[in-house]
């Protein structure tokens, strides 16, 4: 994620005794040439991975996967901070007992004034899409979910036809998918 010259590589990280994941960064000055961590910027009770930062009128957000410590009814939170990297608090449950199971690496997209959100319930093995006029929500689950085996890997990237591309990974390759169309009635 870069801001004002920083590029920031939020990350997870274990913290060995409890066997538990936190959401760390790394910092970047020259453009990506040299590394420097950081330390951890949020914890929960449970287990956290796969951050993804966004950012939206002023401030940065970032939702991260929870599969570990966390129990039915699955939630997804979404934090907030006003300066990058540090300050993150809950500001909204975006998703709340709707997945079977654990939304698994969220991926957030605005598009023609909606936010996409995508996640893979593992309850089910399949994507599940949701949508929502505003970044805090509520999302309401699209029509077209729960069609693909869909398991996301990072930003979903318009190129330079605007195409747009999502990266699934499964246990072997991480595959890109083109997203033919996507409205709040159709997803292909």
């Amino acid at each position: 994620f870069i801001h004002e010259n920083r590029w920031f590589i939020f990350t997870v990280a274990l913290i060995i005794d409890c066997q538990k994941g936190v959401i760390a960064y790394h910092l970047s000055t020259d453009s990506g040439s040299t590394w420097s961590y950081g330390g951890i910027i949020l914890k929960e009770d449970w287990h956290l991975s796969f951050p993804f930062v966004v950012s939206h009128e002023d401030a940065f957000y970032m939702i991260t996967c929870a599969t570990a410590g966390t129990q039915s009814p699955y939630s997804l939170w979404l934090y907030s901070t006003d300066s990058l990297p540090n300050g993150w608090k809950r500001v909204s449950k975006i998703l709340q007992n709707q997945t079977i199971g654990r939304p698994v690496d969220p991926i957030l997209l605005n598009k023609d004034g909606f936010w996409y959100l995508f996640v893979l319930d593992d309850g089910i093995d399949k994507e599940r899409l949701f949508y929502s006029a505003s970044l805090l929500g509520p999302f309401t689950e699209h029509t077209s979910s729960r069609q693909y085996l869909l398991r996301h890997s990072g930003r979903i990237v318009k190129d330079r036809t605007d195409k747009l591309w999502a990266f699934h990974h499964t246990s072997k390759s991480v595959e890109r998918k083109e997203i033919e169309v996507l409205t709040t009635t159709e997803y292909k």
